[in-house]
């Protein structure tokens, strides 16, 4: 965890992005170096990147910074139990209920409000990345037994995946 619920007091502000305000524009290329030295880079910015399709079959391809999710009426909002994974939990998944629909509000990396809407996969998509720059893991959403069973799987798979992984980079490499 880190310290203080730094991720928290990040949702719904503006990405530490802003041209001519002495903050640089970043991009993955940018970031991934000062990700992987240090995990909190005291930058305001909470961010994720989605190639995703909708229950229509249309690919999403964006990012959003600082994301909050709109809550739905529970009277009015419907549950979609699915199967879901993460690269964070290699080999497991589990069905975890997430609302049909959604929307994210946030920031592109210019600074300027992002509004986006979410159906099917697109939505899970959207409200799994969300979790995660919250410090939830889909884990987190599942009962004890089911969390045992997911840790379970990916003890069973992990090496496994980690040598699929291993394979498809090399085949990327080449």
């Amino acid at each position: 965890m880190w310290p203080g619920g730094w991720w928290r007091r990040q949702a719904g502000r503006p990405a530490g992005c802003f041209p001519g305000r002495g903050t640089p524009c970043v991009g993955a290329a940018e970031l991934r170096p000062a990700a992987e030295e240090n995990p909190v880079t005291d930058v305001d910015l909470r961010l994720f990147v989605f190639d995703c399709l909708d229950e229509d079959g249309v690919r999403h391809v964006g990012h959003i910074a600082n994301p909050v999710l709109d809550q739905p009426d529970p009277a009015t909002r419907r549950l979609i139990d699915d199967a879901e994974g993460c690269l964070s939990v290699p080999g497991a998944d589990m069905v975890v209920p997430r609302t049909a629909r959604t929307t994210a509000r946030g920031f592109d990396k210019d600074g300027n409000p992002l509004v986006i809407e979410g159906k099917g996969y697109f939505a899970r998509c959207l409200q799994h990345e969300t979790d995660h720059l919250e410090g939830q893991l889909y884990l987190d959403r599942l009962s004890k037994r089911d969390r045992k069973d997911a840790l379970r799987q990916t003890a069973e798979r992990r090496e496994a995946v980690f040598a699929r992984r291993t394979r498809r980079a090399a085949e990327l490499d080449s």
